[in-house]
């Protein structure tokens, strides 16, 4: 958000995001939509940025398939991003009546904190996004 600050607050962690949607209101009503948010962390271990959040993702993929209705994971690497050891999974599931896929993506931000970014559409729309999707991510920028 251009030309908007708020201090943080003394002991407060920072939870901003960033939310992208597409202008166009697709055929499925579900609009594409790009959110980045970061996290810690926690008790993940790895002696390496790489193992950290391999290990950061399969935690998280356990999540996925312990708390999404019918999920199913399409894909799952260890890719870099912004010059930073990262993990992609792409993974569909059911929302109401809906199929969602989205392209999440785990990058390490630093030791103790990783930025997660998760791209979203309707299933049967997610390929003619994609291209969108991953040029946004490969143009993040990460300061330490």
């Amino acid at each position: 958000m251009d030309g908007i600050k708020l201090p943080q607050p003394e002991g407060w962690d920072d939870k901003s995001m960033i939310a992208f949607n597409a202008r166009e209101r697709p055929e499925s009503g579900i609009v594409p939509n790009i959110v980045i948010t970061q996290d810690s962390f926690g008790d993940v271990a790895g002696e390496t940025p790489v193992e950290r959040i391999k290990a950061f993702a399969n935690k998280q993929i356990a999540d996925m398939k312990d708390k999404l209705p019918e999920p199913v994971i399409h894909s799952q690497k260890l890719i870099q991003v912004a010059g930073r050891a990262a993990a992609e999974i792409n993974v569909s599931w059911t929302h109401g009546a809906n199929r969602l896929s989205q392209l999440v993506t785990f990058v390490a931000r630093n030791p103790s904190q990783v930025m997660i970014c998760t791209a979203t559409a309707a299933e049967a729309e997610f390929e003619q996004h994609q291209t969108a999707f991953r040029q946004s991510l490969q143009s993040v920028q990460i300061s330490a």
